[in-house]
């Protein structure tokens, strides 16, 4: 995993569109570009867990929103 990790790290180091949110200001939105990437995986333990457990856990994680305030 630290691998992977590293590895997208590097990707968002290399392309600011991967490290921009957006804040509300006065004016209406604001673009804002993050200095560094700032990436953490989410480890699961699911040895000995039927495939089915892997896939709820899939489908629940894609179904969160993604706040473009936290990027």
């Amino acid at each position: 995993m630290a691998v992977l990790e590293r590895a997208l790290r590097e990707v968002v180091r290399r392309h600011e569109v991967l490290r921009t949110s957006f804040r509300e200001d006065v004016s209406g939105p604001v673009q804002v570009v993050s200095p560094e990437p700032v990436l953490t995986l989410e480890r699961k333990e699911l040895t000995g867990s039927p495939p089915e457990e892997a896939w709820r856990l899939a489908r629940e994680a894609a179904a969160q929103p993604f706040d473009l305030a936290k990027g």
